[in-house]
């Protein structure tokens, strides 16, 4: 191994060994299988929404127990305690069916030192480990485990069965192409939360508890997805003829913005709800005056995210400012949660001329607010500086990647930071697109 690597690795094993037990997060490569950055990318992104990494981590704690009732199940052990009387999903023993996100839920705890080998060969998994005197779940959920499960904070990881898994379930991704890193988001989140909707209705339908079912197994239930990543539009379009304001409702996952130059993100959120004149070919059609008519739209945000990521719809944003800190002001006269402060925790870098070509790779702040470069296998610390140079154009002329400066922030992502006003920390994330 090479001096400056030696190097760079002790860096990383030293700053997550400065951090408190309960804080203590991987810095892993991932290794690349043919124009994989696109995913690598983004799953390097997503380890660092700790409200995701968490939901992700108590989701694979519960998939390992699972497993362990099918296997049981299918050898005639007694379930024992692995199954209570009242267990929704008694009567479904086999566990999950494997799908993108369980494989996801493994690519997780490998990343975060749960799963396959420790050091001295033995197997690792939080169904069978224990920290501290304390159960695996308990571990999970306040990241103790690291510290006892493995001496390692870095390595390499591969994620061969998360992309198999992925080619198998969209045509889209299917073969070895490069493709664009906010499709792949889109797909992976949309996917998670699908599987998790499943999962609830099959819950529902074997329960033996009739007071849980309902006609609508998904009624004023939300996935973790939702919770953390969903945020609500309002789409308002005010008749000039007769001053109705009609209101339209819809979700959304991610904020495509438009970038400028010599602009803020703050300014392209604000631009993202300006007025827009709907007239000559594009009249509205208005159900009071049953007639085409001119008419004021704008778009506005009625409910922000926890964890949000903005993917920008632009590669040319050099000069634009980079913000650290972002609060939303295009909001909704009814809208929920107006004081939310938000602060950027990573950032998808695309480096060459489209979405579909060239090459991805993630800017991501650790607990210990420094920020990690990860270029598929290679993880290394950074600067600062590294943030503006993907917004701007640096001091030095250079790139993030060190070539000549063709990188651009690509997806933005901002998690929500504690509520000054009650105290309470907020796990939402925004995610903006450039």
């Amino acid at each position: 191994m090479a001096n400056g690597q030696v190097t760079t690795r002790s860096r990383l094993e030293a700053h997550a060994r400065s951090l408190p037990l309960s804080l203590r997060e991987r810095y892993c490569g991932l290794v690349n299988y043919g124009n994989t950055c696109y995913a690598n990318s983004i799953i390097q992104a997503l380890y660092f929404c700790v409200p995701f990494r968490k939901e992700i981590l108590t989701f694979y704690a519960e998939l390992q127990r699972r497993r362990e009732r099918g296997r049981r199940s299918k050898s005639g052990v007694p379930l024992g305690d692995l199954v209570p009387v009242d267990y929704p999903y008694r009567n479904n023993l086999g566990g999950y069916r494997e799908n993108v996100l369980t494989a996801l839920a493994d690519l997780f705890a490998e990343v975060h030192g749960l799963r396959g080998k420790s050091p001295n060969g033995a197997g690792v998994s939080v169904a069978t480990a224990t920290a501290a005197g304390r159960s695996s779940e308990t571990s999970v959920l306040d990241g103790a485990v690291l510290a006892p499960q493995t001496s390692a904070y870095t390595g390499l990881v591969e994620p061969r069965n998360f992309i198999a898994r992925v080619r198998q379930s969209s045509d889209l991704f299917a073969g070895y192409m490069h493709h664009d890193s906010h499709e792949f988001l889109n797909f992976l989140l949309n996917q998670c939360a699908e599987s998790l909707r499943e999962e609830r209705r099959i819950a529902v339908s074997t329960t033996t508890d009739a007071s849980k079912r309902s006609a609508n197994p998904e009624e004023s239930w939300t996935t973790f997805i939702e919770r953390i990543f969903q945020g609500e539009l309002v789409n308002e379009t005010r008749c000039l003829g007769c001053e109705t304001v009609t209101r339209r409702e819809e979700h959304f996952l991610d904020l495509s913005l438009d970038i400028e130059q010599h602009s803020s993100i703050s300014a392209c959120l604000r631009n993202f709800s300006a007025h827009e004149m709907l007239r000559s070919g594009d009249k509205f059609y208005c159900n009071v005056c049953r007639t085409l008519q001119e008419a004021e739209k704008r778009m506005l945000i009625r409910r922000v995210p926890q964890g949000a990521g903005a993917p920008f719809e632009t590669f040319q944003i050099f000069g634009s400012e980079y913000e650290a800190f972002l609060r939303v002001c295009n909001i909704s006269d009814d809208a929920e949660d107006v004081d939310g402060l938000y602060e950027l925790f990573a950032v998808v870098v695309h480096v060459g001329a489209g979405p579909s070509h060239g090459h991805y790779v993630t800017l991501a702040k650790s607990s210990g607010g420094v920020w990690m470069l990860y270029d598929d296998d290679q993880v290394e610390m950074v600067e600062d500086y590294s943030l503006q140079e993907v917004f701007g154009i640096s001091e030095s002329g250079q790139s993030v990647t060190g070539a000549c400066s063709s990188d651009c922030g690509y997806i933005l992502f901002y998690i929500r930071r504690e509520d000054q006003t009650n105290g309470h920390a907020a796990s939402d994330g925004l995610i903006s697109t450039m």
